[in-house]
């Protein structure tokens, strides 16, 4: 998938870049990853260690 949308929130997984009513939030990488990871999945808490993990490869 291209893009992935939550409410007023489209990132654009090509591009890595996030938009918010259409307006570019100028994100960091890592800023960008964490974003991903909470926005894949909306709605469920995500573990500390596991978002650890997942945006900056290791565990807490």
């Amino acid at each position: 998938r291209a893009a992935l949308r939550a409410g007023p929130l489209t990132l654009d997984l090509r591009g890595r870049d996030a938009f918010v009513h259409g307006q570019p939030l100028g994100l960091r990488p890592k800023e960008f990853a964490l974003l991903r990871v909470l926005a894949d999945n909306l709605g469920q808490i995500v573990a500390p260690a596991r978002l650890a993990a997942l945006v900056w490869g290791r565990p807490l």
